[in-house]
């Protein structure tokens, strides 16, 4: 549990030295490079509105691990069982609506015994108010018997492949290095 809660203060250490004016930071401030200590650990949702919907842009290794799915592309209340869907969205929608971080642990909804201590930081997508949420996920069993996927290693730092070449010629803006 010590482990878990230092690696999402230093991850909120991060976050809060990419504001601005106490701001949010935007994706371009949160590259791939500067979360990769926790890269498996994070899901990237994007936000819809009318109706009020989340959708994952991203589901970590680590996350699709334990969760036995990858739900990229799909919506948050859609992997989701009706009974648990409160405690998993409330909390978002709080960071999202108040525009600030959050931290929660919750039961895993899909894994009986888990709990997921968890922290969601809203970011703006494009610095014209269009907001993600990138949250960032640590499995704990606790004392409940309950078991993680053998072999994984859910402090490990998850193996970033080498960009090609041909990126490296790209301008920030045409080839955003960001999630």
């Amino acid at each position: 549990m010590a482990q878990i809660s230092l690696a999402l203060d230093a991850l909120q250490e991060v976050y809060e030295n990419r504001r601005s004016n106490g701001g949010l930071p935007t994706r371009l401030d949160l590259t791939v490079e500067t979360l990769k200590p926790w890269l498996g650990n994070l899901c990237i949702l994007a936000l819809e509105r009318s109706p009020d919907r989340m959708k994952y842009r991203l589901h970590g290794t680590k996350v699709v691990a334990v969760d036995g799915k990858d739900w990229t592309g799909r919506y948050v209340e859609d992997s989701l069982p009706t009974d648990s869907r409160e405690e998993v969205v409330v909390p978002l929608w709080m960071a999202a609506n108040e525009r600030r971080p959050v931290r929660d642990r919750i039961a895993h909804p899909l894994r009986a015994g888990l709990a997921i201590d968890r922290l969601i930081l809203p970011v703006s997508r494009n610095g014209n108010g269009e907001m993600q949420l990138i949250t960032c996920q640590y499995f704990d069993a606790g004392a409940s018997g309950a078991k993680l996927p053998p072999n994984l290693d859910l402090f490990a730092p998850v193996p970033m492949p080498e960009r090609p070449p041909w990126m490296a010629q790209l301008s920030l803006a045409e080839g955003d290095k960001s999630l």
